[in-house]
């Protein structure tokens, strides 16, 4: 049995707009965001830390190691080619070299307000 969809307007992920858009790449049944590849920032509303776009477009990297003894990193996140249910999720942790690019990977730019919450 498929999984169900999530929520509309939870992220940009790997939706029927990237089924129409190119052949060959998994998609989920039934959700619809509306891009076929990357968002634009801004696309979809906050959640509840107040911060925005945090489902799907890019997977994240993080400085974070994850196996130190082949200097891989931290990514996380979904991105707009992801589809199955466990890497829909902001916890989906994997890792791989620093030098490795794709179209799904990126990182996001924080910026810490002297005063906040932010420890």
């Amino acid at each position: 049995m498929a999984p169900s969809p999530p929520p509309v307007g939870s992220g940009n992920f790997a939706d029927e707009s990237a089924k129409a858009a190119q052949s060959g790449i998994g998609y989920l049944d039934g959700y619809r965001d509306g891009f076929a590849y990357t968002s634009p920032v801004g696309s979809f509303g906050s959640n509840p830390l107040g911060l925005f776009d945090m489902g799907g477009n890019v997977e994240q990297w993080c400085q974070d190691l994850y196996i130190p003894e082949y200097d891989f990193r931290v990514f996380r996140g979904a991105s707009w080619r992801d589809f199955k249910e466990n890497f829909l999720r902001s916890s989906h942790r994997y890792g791989i070299r620093p030098a490795t690019r794709y179209a799904g990977l990126g990182f996001r730019c924080v910026l810490e307000v002297p005063g906040g919450s932010g420890g």
